[in-house]
């Protein structure tokens, strides 16, 4: 029984020593593994890094390409609206400025007491002027889409 007891042990202590060998190439493995991650994490960076100067150079390009003008400029248009039943600068122009803020696709909003109108920067995308009439209405003034003369600066000498 006592030999048999010593070999079970010494099977046992040999089981062990495998098992941290087994062990220690598993984390070995690992360390190669994860350094071989780093190297490629390190190229993806350099590659994106790459990507991002690319599209810089593409973005000055084009900025030199519009004049000088930026990329937003050039991508803002103006919407002009009649606005009728304003009365004071105190509560009625805050008022229709605000309202047409909260629309999305708004940029920024002037509001002219004395003109009677507001001057809206929206996206270059944005096709809701319809939208902008019916929040005027419904903060209790008339409004409606003014007609734009065609200011391209086309003079003609």
């Amino acid at each position: 029984k006592n030999q048999r007891r010593k070999d079970k042990n010494n099977n046992n202590k040999e089981e062990e020593k495998e098992n941290k060998k087994e062990k220690k190439e598993e984390e070995k493995e690992k360390e190669k593994e994860k350094g071989n991650d780093d190297e490629e994490e390190k190229k993806n960076t350099k590659k994106k890094v790459k990507k991002v100067k690319k599209v810089k150079k593409v973005l000055k390009k084009k900025k030199e390409d519009n004049n000088g003008k930026s990329l937003e400029e050039e991508e803002d248009k103006i919407i002009y609206l009649n606005v009728e039943g304003m009365t004071c600068t105190k509560s009625c122009t805050p008022k229709v400025k605000s309202v047409l803020e909260q629309v999305e696709g708004v940029k920024s909003v002037e509001v002219s007491l004395e003109n009677k109108e507001a001057k809206v920067v929206v996206s270059r995308t944005f096709s809701s002027e319809n939208i902008l009439v019916e929040k005027v209405e419904i903060a209790g003034f008339r409004a409606s889409i003014k007609e734009q003369e065609n200011n391209n600066n086309n003079n003609s000498n």
